[in-house]
């Protein structure tokens, strides 16, 4: 099992990952619609300095092929063989993602 880091949406610091290294990360977003809501982050930072790539899926609930897009080329990055950061959020939308749907359930939203 992967260990998942949690921490605020605000204290992400992708400066601070260590080099040559592969992170899941659980990012709070919110806390007041009766529990804290988290989406995943996936961050892979190489040793040598160099760009950096952030890509977003799962804004829509029912749509699953870019959060598997996201997954895959996550597992097939090796830190040593790149160059800057590459930081990833597979689902966006975890309440529409649990619920299946394309949009936020109304009873949420």
């Amino acid at each position: 099992m992967t260990d998942v880091l949690t921490l605020p949406m605000d204290d992400l610091d992708l400066a601070a990952v260590p080099a040559r290294t592969k992170q899941h990360l659980a990012l709070t977003v919110a806390s007041d619609i009766g529990g804290p809501l988290s989406v995943p982050a996936l961050v892979v930072r190489a040793a040598a300095p160099g760009p950096t790539l952030l890509a977003v899926a799962g804004v829509h609930g029912n749509e699953y092929e870019g959060m598997e897009a996201i997954r895959s080329v996550f597992a097939s990055l090796d830190p040593a063989g790149m160059r800057g950061v590459f930081c990833a959020i597979p689902i966006a939308n975890p309440l529409a993602y649990a619920a299946r749907t394309r949009a936020t359930p109304a009873v949420v939203d």
